[in-house]
């Protein structure tokens, strides 16, 4: 598991792409700001690990 710099999260190491591009469409989507899609997913899963891609969090 790692963590990187924007999430707070544990990700297995094909995680490590879901998340920024999770960011990357809810930037894209609702015109947000990236810092402020980044801070929404780290208060929507806050200390959760996720296993490797894909993940249940995938479906």
């Amino acid at each position: 598991m790692a963590r990187t710099g924007e999430f707070l999260m544990a990700l297995a190491e094909g995680m490590l792409a879901y998340f920024p591009e999770m960011a990357d469409e809810m930037v894209t989507r609702f015109g947000i700001p990236r810092a402020e899609a980044v801070a929404r997913i780290n208060r929507a899963y806050p200390g959760q690990e996720f296993g490797p891609y894909p993940d249940l969090m995938c479906h």
